[in-house]
């Protein structure tokens, strides 16, 4: 992958673009992903920092910080069937450890990410965020935030009366289901959490590839192996509540939700 990463840098150095705060993502654990049935990768903005990391490091011992977890308790819902919300328990970091996550902008920002600009990175970096995501081989893709980005990467059969539902990629690689940032996911974590299951469960060719997929998981218990055997992180039990800052920056982003849907209002 040293390669595709220095083809990011070369590619944003070219734009005058800084890579000082350059961050490589993608498989936090390469056998457990390996081994995983489904394989999931969750496709996000950018990193709110502005340090130089390795978010494949920062992140395989585990989930840290609200965020991480939120994501870590959907990723339990895809992989084990959804159970209850209240019975997640440990599967959310058993699941947490064979998935992967990658940025559509390799560089970091701040807590509220400017779509176009995101966009704009996607769009002078689409090759290699292609061959990035074909190379993990995901069998399903959570787009939080960004599936308006993804349909035109890989140009997805979109029904315009129904922009939301899940679809196939083109060539039948994976499932793409377009869902929420999960930045606020803390705030309304039981509610985001049904509206994933309620989007999966509209395509039944889906439910079939997750619940039969799940029923081998449940059956030889290779998650939860791996998942014994991980490093907590220091942060781990401060970062299953969250800070006041999390709260604030999700009241910031339903701001910006609703001064769009009042933007949509007027212009309609």
């Amino acid at each position: 992958m040293e390669d595709l990463w220095q083809a990011f840098k070369d590619r944003y150095s070219g734009q005058g673009l800084p890579i000082d705060a350059f961050w490589e993502d993608g498989i936090f654990n390469e056998d457990a992903y390996r081994q995983a049935r489904p394989k999931i990768l969750f496709v996000l903005k950018e990193v709110n920092s502005q340090e130089q990391k390795d978010l494949r490091k920062f992140l395989k011992g585990g989930p840290r910080y609200p965020i991480w977890h939120a994501v870590a308790r959907w990723a339990a819902g895809l992989t084990y069937g959804f159970p209850a919300y209240s019975e997640i328990g440990e599967k959310a970091r058993a699941a947490f450890c064979g998935v992967a996550a990658v940025n559509l902008k390799k560089t970091g920002g701040s807590g509220s990410a400017n779509m176009a600009e995101i966009a704009a990175y996607a769009y002078i970096a689409r090759d290699l965020i292609v061959r990035q995501i074909e190379e993990i081989r995901p069998d399903v893709i959570v787009a939080c935030g960004v599936f308006d980005i993804l349909k035109w990467l890989f140009e997805f059969p979109i029904n315009p009366t129904d922009p939301d539902r899940p679809v196939r990629e083109t060539q039948g690689r994976f499932w793409v289901v377009p869902f929420r940032h999960p930045g606020r996911a803390n705030m309304y974590g039981e509610r985001y959490y049904s509206e994933l299951k309620e989007r999966v469960e509209r395509v039944p060719e889906l439910v079939s590839l997750l619940y039969g997929q799940q029923a081998k998981a449940d059956a030889d218990g290779q998650r939860l192996n791996f998942f014994n055997d991980l490093e907590t992180p220091p942060e781990e039990e401060l970062s299953k509540v969250p800070t006041q800052r999390d709260l604030f920056s999700g009241l910031a982003e339903l701001k910006e939700e609703k001064a769009e849907e009042e933007t949509k209002k007027e212009e309609d």
